[in-house]
């Protein structure tokens, strides 16, 4: 099963807009849980399990905290079926993408390499 339209949609343009660096993600209290905040709702991704078999996951949390909607994507190996490995990489991909905006992965590797650069 495909994930709802609506899901689907919420999904591709959080991705679109985390690529292009107009959404801005943050750490939580658990290492593998994202937040974005966008306006008076949070939408949080993660991920459990390993990076191989895991799972990653998108809920939608409203002002009051409460869980409104959300999706899970779980691949199961080779034997899963395709949509489910597209699901799972959807969101894999999105949860890539919060991480690293989190972390400020791409500040952190440039200040490393103008390090580097600067042993002579």
């Amino acid at each position: 099963m495909d994930f709802p339209a609506q899901i689907l949609k919420l999904i591709v343009r959080l991705t679109e807009l985390t690529k292009e660096d107009k959404l801005a993600w943050q750490e939580t209290g658990n290492r593998n849980i994202y937040l974005a905040k966008i306006e008076k709702t949070n939408v949080l991704v993660g991920k459990s399990g390993s990076d191989i078999f895991g799972g990653y996951s998108l809920q939608i949390l409203d002002e009051a905290g409460n869980t409104v909607d959300g999706a899970l994507g779980v691949y199961a190996g080779r034997e899963a079926d395709r949509n489910a490995f597209n699901r799972w990489d959807l969101l894999r991909d999105l949860y890539e993408l919060a991480r690293r905006s989190a972390l400020r992965s791409d500040k952190v590797v440039s200040d490393l390499l103008s390090t580097l650069e600067a042993i002579r």
